[in-house]
């Protein structure tokens, strides 16, 4: 079970969760020191050893916040296990799709194995892990609500 931003806030009140300092909401600048492709069965996308990417799936995902149920869904991105032993790490930090979001996941991707992997349309790398959270949060969209590109 995943404690929503409300029962984190009423741990925090009740003094059965303790963080100093609190954190804040940050916004991270994000720098254009990138160029966006688009993948095709034509022209996929060699992710060469020791290189670095951004992508964003191909699914547009929901997790919408319903008033009048007692749970939400929240998620987590996992990069499948197929992949790694290639050396091909698919999403390894952040993996938590809150409720309220909406858009497509971006994923960070590298490869740390010794030959060129190839990125093809349609190609299954990562799962979703759907969890349930008790308690609806308070909606707190994200600077990468709706987002349509791997920057958000």
């Amino acid at each position: 079970m995943i404690l929503s931003n409300v029962e984190l806030f009423s741990a925090l009140n009740e003094g059965r969760l303790i963080i100093r300092p609190e954190p804040a909401p940050r916004l991270p600048t994000i720098r254009q020191h990138s160029q966006a492709l688009r993948i095709s069965d034509l022209q996929p996308f060699c992710l060469e050893p020791h290189r670095f990417i951004l992508a964003r799936t191909h699914e547009h995902i929901e997790f919408p916040i319903l008033r009048d149920r007692p749970t939400c869904l929240a998620a987590r991105i996992e990069g499948k296990s197929s992949r790694a032993r290639f050396g091909i790490l698919i999403h390894f930090t952040a993996p938590t799709v809150h409720p309220g979001f909406k858009g497509t996941l971006t994923l960070e991707m590298i490869n740390l194995g010794p030959a060129s992997f190839m990125l093809r349309p349609g190609m299954a790398i990562a799962q979703l892990i759907v969890e349930e959270v008790r308690g609806c949060p308070i909606e707190n969209p994200s600077q990468f609500q709706g987002q349509r590109n791997a920057a958000g």
